[in-house]
């Protein structure tokens, strides 16, 4: 019997941990927020890191170093705005425009997503679309 309610007591921790750390549609705009700031610093390591293996495969060209610089001077003065976000399901979905320089906007639905890796999970990029 104390077996019994052992385990019961160690489900119930782990199921109230497991809410504690769970995801939410503002972890998934800091996610978004980090994305920017990568771009803006040419970090192109934490973009990969930040992709899930979907865009990993559209945006593997990112891994050669050219692109760092060009991206620092493309997005240095860049300013993110959220336009809206939401839950759906398995995915949050996060619309947002990138103001570059006076000329130019890049306007992007992402869909951000917890992905299993190894023994733990963490929001990835898993599409992003032109809006």
């Amino acid at each position: 019997m104390k077996n019994r309610v052992a385990i019961a007591a160690c489900l119930i921790l782990l199921g109230f941990s497991k809410m504690l750390w769970a995801t939410s549609i503002d972890d998934a705009q800091q996610l978004v927020e980090r994305y920017h700031l990568a771009l803006q610093s040419g970090d192109t390591q934490t973009i990969l890191n930040l992709f899930g293996p979907e865009e990993l495969q559209l945006h593997g060209y990112l891994k050669e170093p050219r692109y760092q610089s060009l991206l620092a001077k493309e997005y240095h003065s860049s300013t993110l705005q959220i336009l809206h976000k939401e839950q759906n399901g398995i995915f949050y979905i996060i619309d947002y425009v990138i103001q570059l320089d006076p000329v130019g906007t890049i306007s992007e639905r992402v869909l951000v997503k917890e992905i299993t890796e190894g023994e733990g999970s963490q929001l990835k990029i898993f599409r992003k679309t032109p809006l």
